[in-house]
């Protein structure tokens, strides 16, 4: 998978409460890397499927 949740500088994008900031940049990021992990998992999931492996 290409999309990560990156949190750079993180001592600046929380609160002393642990919550984000700016809760925006990561919901989005993370949004794009589970809706690519959903993908893979449903190709996968079919060509086992399909193909199983044999080992």
């Amino acid at each position: 998978m290409r999309d990560v949740v990156p949190f750079p500088r993180y001592y600046e994008l929380f609160g002393p409460d642990g919550t984000l900031i700016d809760p925006e940049g990561p919901n989005g990021a993370a949004k794009a890397m589970l809706d690519q992990l959903m993908w893979w998992g449903s190709v996968l999931r079919d060509a086992r499927r399909d193909r199983p492996y044999a080992a």
